[in-house]
């Protein structure tokens, strides 16, 4: 069954591909890695985004590479589901891509900076501390939430001066 989904996703059709995609994330099944891999960087910005989110069901240290390259596509869904699976991955490796994306232009995707507090690691801490002036609410919030997870000083300093307001 994977094998005929990892074909599907070689069709002209690009329905054909998204609707694989979604098939193999939706298996959880690790043949599937490479060939979604291989999708992140199909022409077609669905396929990408339905590639993307299958990483989101299959959660695997083999993947970090990959999304930490598919922060840059052009597609800020193709991004957003990248940090998503990311913060689901747990990966110290993905730090530096993740602040990156603290920085995106899309308000979705520096959303995602919670998937930093899912990684635990304090070199996260001044991206997110920087995030907590972020004019979007949910930016804000989501970095308070994951600077609250790093259990960093300097976390609790800043996170107490914005209190102080």
């Amino acid at each position: 069954m994977i094998e005929s989904f990892i074909l599907e996703l070689k069709s002209e059709d690009p329905e054909v591909r998204v609707k694989a995609a979604v098939r193999l994330g939706n298996s959880g099944d690790k043949k599937a890695i490479y060939p979604l891999i291989n999708a992140l960087k199909d022409q077609n910005r669905h396929v990408r985004r339905a590639a993307s989110a299958a990483f989101t069901r299959i959660r695997s240290r083999e993947t970090v590479v990959p999304l930490c390259a598919a922060l840059s596509d052009t597609d800020w869904f193709v991004r957003w589901n990248a940090a998503l699976a990311l913060g689901q991955i747990r990966d110290p490796r993905a730090v530096d891509c993740l602040v990156k994306a603290s920085e995106d232009s899309n308000r979705y995707v520096r959303r995602n900076a919670e998937a930093l507090g899912n990684i635990k690691d304090e070199g996260a801490t001044k991206s997110l501390i920087r995030s907590l002036n972020d004019p979007d609410v949910d930016v804000r919030w989501n970095a308070a939430a994951a600077l609250g997870r790093i259990h960093d000083k300097r976390a609790t300093d800043a996170l107490v001066e914005k209190l102080k307001g």
